[in-house]
């Protein structure tokens, strides 16, 4: 039910980042339904670009996809997006990096701007 008020709050304030953030994750975590999840992160997006928990999320649903090099993309564009990346960011790219290297599949780009 809570995600109908919340799906109807996006038909009547289809500019409210939060109610598609929200759904998203609803998606993702509660109903595992990446394709969605991911709509609604990308439409979140779409209304601010510049939305770092829009952003880190989509990696999230890419890696729940098993799109590992599409997450670490993901992640470093995310990073890329503060001047001070937040420390789950990091330890994210920590982890999709070590699924990679598990895999035999490593990757080599470097962080900038990281302190």
């Amino acid at each position: 039910m809570v995600d109908y008020e919340i799906r109807l709050w996006c038909v009547v304030r289809p500019s409210h980042i939060k109610s598609y953030l929200l759904l998203g994750d609803i998606e993702l975590t509660e109903k595992a339904n990446i394709k969605l999840a991911k709509q609604y992160f990308e439409e979140a997006l779409k209304l601010d670009p510049k939305n770092i928990q829009a952003k880190h999320n989509l990696c999230v649903a890419l890696a729940d996809e098993d799109k590992l090099e599409q997450s670490e993309s993901c992640l470093l564009e995310a990073i890329a997006m503060e001047p001070k990346p937040q420390n789950h960011l990091l330890q994210h790219l920590e982890i999709i990096r070590g699924r990679l290297h598990s895999r035999g599949r490593h990757t080599y780009t470097k962080l900038k701007n990281v302190n």
